[in-house]
């Protein structure tokens, strides 16, 4: 099925934003799913952000990509039961991927719940994330 929406900024910048297969048993599938986003992007400079679903150890080896992790977990059971049967336990499910030629600053992972009409909840989850985003100068790339 679908997996990826991407958008072209200005034939500079392309930012997918992804939700990959989930399950441990996964991991074959959401390394090629994560691959071909890649190889569809018409930009050198590629931003992936989403629910990957992967785990850390799943993250390298992906050529000019590099993923690290959130500042916070992006996933933590005791505080979001999205599932009441769900194992606790936290991860960096929503996470990042981007090629040199890209910038992501300023991140933060939204862990506060909605609270409206006397309900609190979270409406995901995954918690979100935030940042600021840009291109790199070719002399920038090598730092």
């Amino acid at each position: 099925g679908d997996y990826a929406i991407m958008a072209t900024f200005d034939d500079l910048l392309t930012i997918a934003n992804v939700h990959l297969v989930s399950g441990r048993a996964g991991e074959q599938r959401r390394r090629q799913q994560l691959g071909r986003v890649a190889q569809a992007s018409p930009t050198a400079a590629l931003l992936i952000v989403g629910d990957t679903n992967m785990r850390v150890s799943e993250t390298a080896g992906f050529d000019r990509l590099r993923s690290p992790s959130p500042p916070a977990p992006t996933w933590d059971s005791r505080t979001n039961r999205f599932r009441a049967d769900a194992p606790t336990f936290t991860a960096y499910f929503t996470r990042w991927f981007a090629t040199p030629e890209v910038e992501v600053s300023h991140v933060a992972v939204l862990r506060d719940a909605v609270r409206t009409r006397g309900a609190t909840f979270h409406l995901s989850d995954h918690y979100a994330l935030t940042g600021v985003v840009g291109t790199r100068t070719p002399e920038r790339q090598a730092e």
